[in-house]
């Protein structure tokens, strides 16, 4: 089961409803989940920068379909989370950036923001920036063995 099909259980799952994706690049995580995840409503966060430029036109158009149900926010992953309340996201899926700095920023940032008993989890977990980050501030995350659920880490804030 890829990461967005173990997303998609634990969503429905725990009923969650409001969620927020950092790094969505093309969207294929999110629009999969708001496809799959009857009114679910989604944060997509990314800078679509560098390589990832060539996305940010495609992504704009399919998110139209969703209208309501997606909320963007274009910039620095990190900054972004200031235009988020605090204790206000069921869970924080985070796969922008995978150097150890801005990686540790993002979960810094991003933690606040989910409600007690929220989900954080992201997306390669086998990238020594983000294992280092996770292990230095995540106590008691759960992380994949590789393919099963594509390196996907976990853990109930």
């Amino acid at each position: 089961m890829k990461r967005y099909g173990w997303l998609r259980k634990q969503i429905r799952a725990r009923k969650y409803s409001l969620g927020a994706e950092v790094g969505v690049r093309r969207g294929i995580t999110t629009f999969y989940l708001l496809r799959n995840c009857r009114g679910l409503v989604m944060c997509c966060v990314d800078n679509w920068q560098g390589d990832w430029a060539k996305y940010r036109h495609r992504f704009f158009n399919d998110a139209k379909k969703f209208g309501r149900r997606i909320t963007v926010l274009e910039g620095d992953s990190a900054e972004m989370a200031d235009h988020v309340a605090d204790c206000s996201l069921d869970f924080v899926f985070i796969d922008a950036d995978h150097e150890y700095k801005p990686f540790r920023k993002d979960l810094i940032a991003w933690i606040p923001k989910l409600k007690p008993g929220g989900l954080l989890c992201g997306h390669d977990i086998h990238f020594p920036g983000v294992k280092q980050a996770c292990d230095e501030l995540l106590l008691g995350y759960y992380e994949s063995g590789g393919l099963e659920i594509d390196w996907v880490w976990w853990m109930n804030v």
